[in-house]
C-alpha cells in the first residue's frame, strides 16, 4: 500500500479557527470605522468648501453688480479729479486777468477823455500790456497827461506809452498802446 500526504488538508482546531474570525473581525471593524470616520470627515470638509465657494461666488456676483452699476459714476469722478487738477494748476499760474481788467477799466473811468479797451493781456508776474481807443486828437493828448498824472501812475509799478495810432478813416481814431506791471493787488 501506498501512502499519500495530503498537502492540502490542515488540521485546524476550532479554538484556532474561533481565534482567527475573532481576529479578523476586530481588523475589519477597526477598518470599517477607520473607513467610516474619513469618509464623515470628508463628506464635513466638502460640505464646509461648498458652502464657502457660495459665499464667495455671491459676493463676487454683488461686487460685479455693483462694478457694472458705479462705472458711470467712477468715470465722472475720474473726469472730475483731472478737471480739478487742471484747476488747481491753473489757478497756481492765474494771473486774476478779471480782477485786473475791472482794475484797469476803473481807472480809465476816472480820465477826462472817454476812452475804450481795444486789447488788454496779463502774466502772472503783472507784466500788462493794454490799447486805449480814443475817438479825437484832444482827447488822446487828454489822456496822455492823464497818464503821467500821480493818481493814474500810483497804480503801476512801471508804465510805458508803447504806441501812439492815428487810424485815419471814416471815423478815425486814436490809439494808444501801454505796457508795464500793475502794482499788486491784495
Amino acid at each position: 500500500m501506498k501512502k499519500r500526504i495530503d498537502l492540502f488538508s490542515q488540521r485546524i482546531t476550532s479554538k484556532q479557527l474561533v481565534d482567527y474570525l475573532r481576529h479578523v473581525r476586530v481588523y475589519s471593524l477597526t477598518l470599517f470605522i477607520v473607513q467610516l470616520v474619513i469618509i464623515i470627515l470628508l463628506s464635513v470638509l466638502f460640505l464646509y468648501f461648498s458652502s464657502r465657494t457660495d459665499r464667495l461666488s455671491e459676493k463676487k456676483s454683488t461686487y460685479n453688480r455693483y462694478i457694472v452699476l458705479n462705472t458711470p459714476f467712477v468715470q465722472d469722478l475720474r473726469r472730475f479729479a483731472v478737471k480739478f487738477s487742471l484747476l488747481k494748476e491753473t489757478l497756481k499760474d492765474d494771473a486774476r486777468s478779471y480782477t485786473y481788467y475791472n482794475h484797469l477799466k476803473t481807472i480809465i473811468s476816472k480820465a477826462p477823455a472817454k476812452g475804450e479797451i481795444l486789447d488788454f493781456s496779463i502774466d502772472n508776474t503783472q507784466k500788462i500790456e493794454f490799447t486805449i481807443q480814443v475817438s479825437t486828437y484832444e482827447d488822446a493828448i487828454a489822456f496822455i497827461e492823464y497818464s503821467e498824472n500821480p493818481s493814474f501812475l500810483e497804480n503801476f509799478t512801471v508804465i510805458t506809452l508803447n504806441e501812439f495810432q492815428i487810424d485815419a478813416g471814416e471815423n478815425s481814431s486814436y490809439d494808444l498802446a501801454y505796457s508795464g506791471s500793475f502794482v499788486p493787488l491784495p
